[in-house]
């Protein structure tokens, strides 16, 4: 919107293309596999309704979900820089740090160089909260990001907290028949919701076998090894 006033723009990326949280991990990604999730959800139940067998092709896998998800990250990548182009911004790739009120260095491939403008914005996104108790090591510990990478969908998952975030995809991680439990600190998820509201949630969920902890915190989480590798959450 700047660069439409006629300002001279420069945008400062770290990471190697454009889009940020929004585009790479967060709002995009996770519309588009609940998209592919209720896609495949249809299909099966229109398969059931006719009373025919699943055929291998119609079934919902990690590959088939997760390549939908990548092929619109690819589209909506390409729009966005071809619209800052279009609009004349400078993209420069590289880790900004402050040196004054008005100017940053940026460290590139190539080297250090000083940029400087009248105004700066500072949009770096977000990532997931780390919890304290909880390892990240465990192979069978993901966060939301780490969801784009699975290779398989897994047999059951166990959801800890009940934010939008979580309770989004164990929604999704249901329809697709793994077993979703959710554990939570809080009595209520989604305290800022009307409560007629969270019950009607609540209700769906458990239509679909999720099984709600709430009020109970995670002392912990530790591995067990073996095929395939399960997590058992100390409450």
């Amino acid at each position: 919107q700047a660069a439409k006033l006629r300002k001279r723009v420069a945008i400062i990326e770290r990471e190697l293309d454009v889009g940020g949280t929004c585009l790479h991990t967060g709002t995009i990604p996770s519309k588009t596999f609940r998209e592919a999730v209720l896609s495949f959800r249809q299909t099966r139940d229109r398969i059931d309704e006719l009373h025919l067998d699943h055929p291998s092709s119609e079934r919902a896998t990690a590959e088939k979900l997760l390549a939908r998800v990548e092929a619109i990250i690819r589209s909506e990548t390409r729009v966005q820089r071809d619209q800052l182009r279009r609009n004349g911004v400078n993209l420069i790739p590289g880790l900004a740090t402050f040196v004054g009120p008005n100017s940053v260095n940026v460290r590139t491939s190539l080297g250090t160089r000083e940029v400087t403008a009248h105004k700066m914005l500072i949009a770096v996104g977000t990532k997931p909260h780390q919890h304290p108790d909880i390892s990240t090591d465990l192979e069978c510990v993901i966060n939301s990001d780490d969801i784009l990478q699975l290779t398989e969908l897994p047999r059951s998952i166990i959801v800890i907290g009940c934010g939008i975030v979580g309770l989004e995809y164990a929604s999704m991680f249901a329809m697709l028949g793994v077993e979703v439990t959710i554990i939570d600190g809080r009595e209520r998820p989604l305290e800022f919701l009307d409560s007629e509201i969270v019950d009607e949630l609540k209700h769906q969920l458990r239509d679909h076998l999720v099984t709600f902890r709430l009020g109970e915190a995670v002392a912990g989480i530790e591995q067990r090894n073996g095929s395939p590798r399960q997590a058992m959450v100390r409450l």
